[in-house]
Parts: structure tokens; sequence; C-alpha cells
């Protein structure tokens, strides 16, 4: 657990993230997803609420967003 973790900036080179690696993460706010990512692990972001933005880097060819999400 970290309390003080408010922007995770996930590089290029990281191909994955486990399972629940940002769980219940209570001051999360912002996530930005380098170009590598192929997998996200289940729950991933599960009860972090205070997520509020997401950002995909458009050379991500492995991931997409459905429906703004």
């Amino acid at each position: 657990d970290c309390d003080s973790l408010r922007t995770v900036s996930i590089g290029d080179s990281v191909k994955e993230i486990e399972v629940a690696a940002f769980s219940n993460d209570a001051v999360l706010k912002n996530v930005s997803i380098g170009a590598g990512l192929q997998t996200l692990g289940s729950g991933v972001f599960a009860g972090s609420n205070q997520l509020s933005s997401l950002s995909l880097s458009e050379a991500n060819t492995y991931l997409t967003y459905k429906d703004g999400v």
C-alpha cells in the first residue's frame, strides 16, 4: 500500500501490469500509460475511487478505449 501515490506514469518499456497492482489506492488520481503496455491484470485499479484521469499513448497499438473507458 502507498498512501501518497497520486500520479503514475507507465513507461513505454513496461509490457504488463500485474493483478491488483494499484488496487485500493486511496489517493491515486492520474495514470498515464505508455506505448508498450500490452496487458492489464484483473482489478488493477479496483477500489481506487479517486482515479479521475487515465491517458493512453496514441502510439500504443495493444490497448484501446471503448465507450470512453
